[in-house]
């Protein structure tokens, strides 16, 4: 019997922590996002999050899956800028009456990555 409970204290599977695994920060923002899918029809929805690899945005309609390519344009108020970008979604959920959807940037200027690093490290304005 005490070597059957040896065993088992030894064959116990440890939890480990996982941690964030995201490449990049995100920010939180409401700012506007037009896309144009597909081309050349426009919405505007509100960004969720951004970071320099991606968004997460409100799409209330299903226009939009996973895979899907798309461009969109990144209205940063608090930059007074705008970004152009090339975006590839990679998830969809629903969630009650609002989905959202996480894209990640195909291609993206350097400069365009500045602005959203700065724009990240930024307190959000009160």
């Amino acid at each position: 019997m005490v070597q059957f409970f040896s065993f088992f204290r030894r064959s116990k599977v440890k939890k480990e922590v996982v941690e964030n695994q995201r490449q990049y920060p995100r920010k939180a923002t409401h700012d506007p996002i037009v896309i144009q899918y597909p081309y050349p029809a426009q919405e505007t929805y509100n960004l969720v999050n951004i970071s320099e690899g991606g968004i997460q945005f409100a799409c209330p309609d299903r226009m939009l899956g996973p895979n899907d390519l798309f461009a969109c344009n990144i209205d940063l108020a608090e930059e007074d800028i705008q970004i152009a970008v090339m975006a590839k979604v990679i998830w969809a959920e629903t969630f009650g009456n609002a989905r959202n959807v996480g894209a990640s940037f195909l291609s993206i200027h350097d400069e365009a990555c500045a602005v959203i690093r700065d724009f990240i490290k930024t307190p959000a304005a009160v």
